[in-house]
């Protein structure tokens, strides 16, 4: 429909956009994932032998930088964005001293997520023996083939044996000085078994990155399974794919609800099917509270949004904008019993076009630790009922909140 809309509209420019970024070329890329699946061996476990919720970009580097100092035997790291900051100096750092002292280090980057890091940046680490690599380089004219799918992971493995992901790239402002604006995220510490699976998304988006194949078997440790295991599974997106995992699992946790539903997003821009889910469980009587960000870091996402926040909000859901710089967690939490936390924002984009990787758990005690989470982040926010312009019933603003809704899928 927002291609359609787009090429009727301006049918000149739309003919351009739709080459360069609207392409479907999901058939064509699964059939490079069968040749890739040859590179690694698939990993059926699941379950955590332990598993931290780093609710802050503080409490996030402080961790990772630790864990990586002790690495032993390799240091994987996937990130959306690494930016050339004080933060992504602290980090290199770390994985130029991992290398030096006989450590393998590898890091994938996305391409247009890290376009304004200097190849400065990845050459000083390059040269001092990490492997870096970019995912999915922009060069025209294959533009149109790549520009649409970005690896939006935040994937990190420690030793085949600790595991982290959430929201939190490689920058300055999850964890910012006193001037800067903040970003507020979170990411999960795991161990166990859980990791092999999330070392296998790596090894994957690897090959998919370098083209040559690893000796699988060196990344994934024996471990010895502890018998109170916390109970949870990696789902990755991915357009490779030939099924919606994401949209599937996300529907399945709403759906299962019975008393409330938490969500904080940056970006609500839900595929239909999520939306409906949500709008059925608010019908059944559960409780939904939704927070986002109060000021968007985009005009037309943030116009985009507008929309289905309103039917959310006429439906009953709480809606909770937050207030102390920008949100850009990724958490749902339902009835003190399932939780997820990960890469995937709450759009289309995310969920279908991006690679993402989430955690769901199925674990009480994980479940309330992120319900206490975001009833503290709640402190930080003001109530959608506080912010007229997000509900007025002026005309020219509604007709211009529907027409950019026609675009989420774009956006």
């Amino acid at each position: 429909m927002a291609w359609l809309f787009v090429l009727c509209s301006v049918p000149v420019v739309g003919l351009v956009l739709y080459a360069l970024i609207g392409i479907n070329t999901r058939r064509r890329k699964h059939r490079f994932s069968k040749q890739d699946k040859e590179s690694t061996k698939e990993i059926t476990h699941s379950d955590a032998d332990a598993a931290m919720l780093l609710a802050s970009g503080d409490d996030y580097f402080r961790s990772l930088l630790d864990d990586i100092a002790a690495a032993e035997h390799h240091v994987h790291i996937a990130s959306y964005i690494i930016d050339d900051d004080d933060l992504g100096h602290q980090v290199s750092d770390a994985l130029i001293a991992c290398a030096s002292r006989g450590v393998r280090v590898r890091v994938i980057y996305d391409a247009v997520g890290s376009w304004h890091t200097s190849d400065a940046f990845f050459n000083r680490m390059q040269e001092a023996g990490v492997h870096v690599q970019p995912f999915f380089p922009v060069h025209f004219p294959r533009f149109a083939s790549r520009v649409n799918y970005r690896n939006h992971r935040k994937l990190i493995i420690i030793d085949g044996r600790i595991g982290y992901t959430g929201g939190i790239n490689i920058a300055q402002r999850y964890a910012p000085t006193k001037d800067m604006l903040k970003w507020h995220d979170m990411m999960v510490r795991v161990e166990g078994g859980v990791v092999h699976k999330m070392q296998y998304t790596f090894l994957r988006d690897w090959h998919f990155a370098d083209g040559r194949d690893i000796q699988a078997e060196y990344y994934f440790p024996e471990m010895k399974a502890l018998a109170d295991r916390i109970k949870c599974r990696v789902v990755n997106a991915s357009p490779l794919s030939a099924y919606a995992d994401m949209i599937q699992q996300y529907v399945r946790l709403i759906i299962s609800a019975k008393r409330y539903i938490y969500i904080e997003t940056p970006y609500f821009m839900p595929p239909a099917i999520v939306q409906s889910a949500l709008l059925t469980a608010l019908r059944q009587g559960v409780t939904v509270r939704l927070m986002v960000p109060r000021q968007p870091d985009g005009y037309f996402v943030g116009w985009a949004a507008r929309s289905y926040l309103r039917e959310m909000y006429a439906a009953g859901a709480e809606i909770l904008l937050w207030n102390e710089g920008f949100l850009h967690a990724k958490l749902i939490v339902t009835d003190d019993e399932h939780c997820s936390l990960g890469s995937t924002n709450m759009d289309a984009r995310s969920m279908e076009n991006n690679f993402e990787t989430n955690i769901f758990f199925d674990d009480p005690g994980i479940a309330r630790a992120a319900a206490e989470q975001f009833i503290s982040d709640t402190k930080s926010c003001i109530s959608y009922e506080d912010e007229p312009s997000l509900h007025t019933h002026a005309i020219v603003p509604r007709l211009w909140e529907g027409i950019v809704r026609l675009f989420s899928p774009l956006l």
